[in-house]
């Protein structure tokens, strides 16, 4: 064998003794092998945690319809105002009404009352029961005690028509909405 042959396999020997006898922390991979132990204790902590408890089941209600109650007619038959002053407070609280439903109610006069007392999708009594503006047959009355006449004009207008102090409808001295 030549002397460089010689050399070279030792060279390879002594470099296979010092890979070999070298520490296992001492290697690049180090790292990996350290923190896979890391990994296993995390694994066991995990396992640890105790389980989340599932949620207590309650029986679902539908939702209760509540009633908002407005004093939609505050004003009506104020006796220190004209009454014209009346038919202009029905007016105004249908022009409320026509923005919250998009259209007023339709029917006569205790189907309307009907839906101010809070007979209506969104559960809005615009009256109370016992208002002193309605009769015993739930109907809408004038100052003067007798039941207002509703025309609708269409989804959007109704014509709102008191009887006046003769209490008889289509004589001269009613009001109506378009005077």
């Amino acid at each position: 064998m030549t002397k460089p042959k010689i050399l070279t396999i030792l060279a390879l020997l002594t470099i296979g003794v010092y890979i070999g006898s070298r520490s296992p922390k001492s290697y690049p991979d180090s790292e990996h092998t350290s923190s896979s132990k890391s990994s296993t204790d995390k694994i066991s902590e995990i396992k640890a945690i105790p389980k989340p408890l599932p949620p207590k089941m309650t029986p679902v209600s539908p939702p209760q319809a509540t009633t908002v109650t407005r004093n939609g007619l505050a004003g009506h038959s104020d006796p220190q105002a004209n009454p014209q002053q009346d038919i202009l407070v029905i007016k105004h609280l249908f022009s409320e009404i026509r923005t919250v439903f998009r259209e007023l109610p339709i029917g006569e006069n205790q189907q309307i009352a009907a839906f101010l007392l809070g007979e209506n999708s969104r559960h809005i009594a615009y009256i109370q029961k016992n208002s002193p503006h309605l009769n015993d047959d739930g109907e809408i009355i004038d100052r003067w005690g007798t039941p207002y006449f509703f025309h609708a004009m269409s989804r959007h207008q109704i014509d709102i028509r008191s009887a006046g102090p003769d209490r008889i409808l289509w004589s001269q001295d009613d009001l109506t909405s378009h005077q």
